[in-house]
């Protein structure tokens, strides 16, 4: 069983929050819901479906949780970035960025290539 933790969520309207339970009563993979203090714990199997993780993906959007705890699923374990861009299908899909944020270009190598680029200005 995987607990996942949404933490502080702001509900807009009573409405809302009655919307956020519902949707959640409807995930076939949620076994139990438990707020403990400010914090609301989803329980699923290790394994769920892949329907319920999308819609859990897309609650979890909707309402700010974090998004890295889908990491413990074996479906969106971490993997190096090279053999992620391969599966060009799973790359692209809404929620991967999310899951796995693109590293920043590297700093050494964009210092490399501005003094580069000034010895070039200079010697000319």
């Amino acid at each position: 069983m995987v607990t996942l933790t949404l933490e502080r969520t702001r509900f807009f309207s009573p409405g809302d929050e009655a919307a956020m339970f519902e949707w959640l009563g409807h995930i076939p993979s949620v076994k139990r819901v438990q707020g403990i203090g400010p914090s609301l714990h989803i329980y699923v199997p290790s394994k769920p479906s892949r329907a319920s993780l999308r819609e859990l993906l897309a609650l979890f959007c909707r309402y700010g949780g974090a998004l890295s705890q889908f990491n413990r699923f074996p479906c969106f374990a971490h993997t190096p970035l090279p053999s992620a861009v391969r599966s060009r299908r799973r790359a692209f899909t809404w929620w991967f960025t999310h899951l796995f944020p693109v590293p920043s270009a590297d700093s050494s190598a964009t210092t490399r290539r501005r003094r580069v680029g000034q010895r070039r200005r200079a010697e000319a």
